[in-house]
């Protein structure tokens, strides 16, 4: 009787479709509860799951859910391009771009990146006074722009059309206008920068916090007119990690942490953007959910904390503890009801114990990458389940620089203000953002392609070959 009753059920599992027989309501209701990655890997069970799956009544169930997701506020979607939406952020999430290329740069021998709206910015670097230039390299047409220094070129920044060099010396800073190729103005900087973004030609330009324990150092965010030349400092800020514009109402709000007594003591304070006047300032304890942070996270040295992300009203800045790498705080600020949240993400395993990473680079809301050396690891970090998957880093054949050094010297750091030991270091800090992620070595930058409807073909770039399939 048993065994009879095994055998009818497994009948009616091969024969009986589920999911094909319920009316399409209880269907989209299922379907709420798939991400992305599934919504894909069920299409491939049967050509009535396909069909159903692929319904404009599915799909547009599920395409809000994925834009908010890629930090897509609104877009005038046909139904037949929506199926490209979801496979873009799947994409993102298994780090598997839709297409990946190789492109060689053979002049710049320290080099230095930054991926940003389509444009793909590499700066070479040399001592000798009018040899230090970055290139821009539009990824629609192919078209390279330079914009060359006279002095050494230390970091750089892009936010919209403007473009901004520190330069060694005074740490002078300088901005140029892309779409014209015109250098616009050059001015001190009040203190080093964590993070540059433009609202209505006003950069705001967001100091460093204070890492140490102590003595404590106060730096001033500077607001520098981009018409006029002129700057205007705000009050000094000792742990300022997230800054939030709205030019149309001319305000900018900024947050203080601070996590001296075991607990997240946020200061919000909201000015004027153009006078730098106080409008109102509140305080209040950031709940961390299960996760309150516990003497061994604030004792010592201070969280470090990466540049802010701006996804329309929302804008995202990450948190890691040194004294425990294997977490990270993802806060975010909505803007729309005025809240600041914080969910934790864990980091997988297992990593190597002489890995290092560089600090994590947010590409959507939720998502974000960090990359470790010399184990050879891109993670993908979600903040929206905080969970985060590891996988393996592949040479393209023509980085046998730097897989050879690699091996030889893995763990020595490079000295970033010594563009002479680059060789020792064949790996720097990979930039991008939810369409195009690059990847540079020393041999060239790796770029990979998410999104479905933007895989251009650039001049001297090769397909990506993996170095074990080359022979």
């Amino acid at each position: 009787m048993e065994d009879h009753c095994e055998n009818a059920i497994a009948e009616c599992r091969t024969k009986y479709d589920i999911i094909g027989s319920l009316p399409s309501e209880l269907v989209i209701r299922v379907v709420k509860y798939l991400n992305e990655i599934d919504i894909v890997q069920c299409q491939m069970v049967s050509k009535q799951w396909r069909s159903i799956l692929l319904s404009d009544t599915i799909l547009n169930s599920v395409l809000p859910r994925t834009l908010a997701a890629l930090g897509i506020e609104s877009a005038k979607i046909q139904s037949a391009n929506v199926m490209s939406y979801i496979r873009w952020l799947g994409g993102l999430q298994l780090a598997s771009p839709v297409k990946k290329v190789f492109l060689p740069l053979y002049k710049a021998r320290d080099l230095s990146i930054l991926c940003h709206s389509r444009r793909l910015f590499y700066v070479i670097r040399d001592r000798d006074p009018g040899c230090n230039e970055v290139v821009m390299l539009d990824l629609e047409t192919g078209k390279r722009s330079t914009f060359s220094s006279e002095k050494y070129i230390k970091r750089i920044w892009v936010s919209g059309r403007y473009l901004f060099m520190i330069v060694e010396g005074r740490d002078d800073i300088a901005v140029w206008d892309v779409h014209t190729s015109q250098k616009l103005w050059e001015t001190v900087l009040w203190s080093d920068p964590v993070h540059i973004t433009v609202a209505k030609d006003k950069a705001i330009i967001v100091p460093q916090p204070d890492y140490r324990p102590y003595p404590h150092v106060y730096r001033p965010l500077q607001i520098w007119d981009l018409q006029s030349n002129e700057s205007i400092v705000f009050d000094s800020f000792l742990n300022l990690h997230l800054c939030h514009v709205d030019a149309g109402k001319d305000i900018l709000i900024t947050f203080e942490i601070s996590w001296q007594t075991g607990s997240a003591i946020v200061t919000q304070t909201t000015w004027t953007l153009t006078d730098a006047k106080k409008v109102h300032q509140k305080q209040f304890n950031l709940p961390l959910g299960d996760r309150p942070l516990d003497e061994e996270n604030t004792t010592g040295r201070h969280p470090v904390y990466g540049w802010c992300c701006e996804y329309g009203q929302k804008t995202i800045t990450l948190v890691h503890f040194q004294t425990n790498p294997d977490v990270m705080l993802h806060l975010t600020y909505d803007y729309a009801i005025d809240r600041l949240s914080a969910r934790w993400i864990d980091y997988s395993g297992p990593i190597p114990l002489d890995s290092t990473y560089d600090l994590s680079t947010s590409l959507t809301p939720d998502i974000n990458y960090r990359w470790f050396t010399p184990a050879m690891f891109v993670e993908v970090g979600d903040a929206s389940t905080e969970t985060s998957e590891l996988y393996s880093y592949q040479f393209d054949y023509r980085e046998a620089t730097a897989r050879d050094v690699l091996c030889v010297q893995p763990t020595r750091p490079r000295p970033l203000e010594d563009p002479d030991s680059l060789c020792e270091y064949p790996f720097n800090f990979f930039s991008g953002d939810r369409e195009v992620v690059a990847v540079p070595s020393v041999d060239g930058v790796q770029l990979w392609f998410f999104n479905p409807d933007f895989v251009p073909d650039l001049p001297d770039a090769g397909p990506f070959v993996p170095m074990e399939e080359s022979g």
